[in-house]
């Protein structure tokens, strides 16, 4: 699999994905204001700039927020599989959001 991200997705284009193996690849950024995470069939890529390390030892987003404090979470309305995890997980709908466009 490539160290960079671009590299992941330049491989990803030619149909040769990351492992299923349910496991999280983390890379460096590309540009300071991208951070994120791309998630594939049954294998994450988080590129960030912050520690590996640590960022393969946090279990959950739950765990990086004081007990009682929010999380939010977002799926896209048609990826039925994201949503029904994050409602395993014990997240909750809240609300849905709206593309609003201009007209040209």
């Amino acid at each position: 699999m490539g160290r960079t991200l671009a590299e992941i997705l330049e491989a990803a284009a030619e149909g040769r994905f990351p492992p299923p193996d349910g496991g999280t690849t983390v890379v460096a950024q590309e540009h300071r204001r991208d951070a994120g995470v791309l998630a594939l069939t049954a294998h994450s890529v988080v590129f960030t700039d912050e520690d590996p390390e640590w960022v393969l030892a946090t279990l959950a987003a739950r765990h990086l927020v004081p007990d009682g404090q929010p999380v939010w979470a977002q799926q896209a309305t048609g990826n039925a599989r994201s949503i029904r995890a994050f409602q395993a997980a014990g997240y909750r709908p809240v609300g849905a959001e709206a593309l609003m466009a201009l007209p040209s």
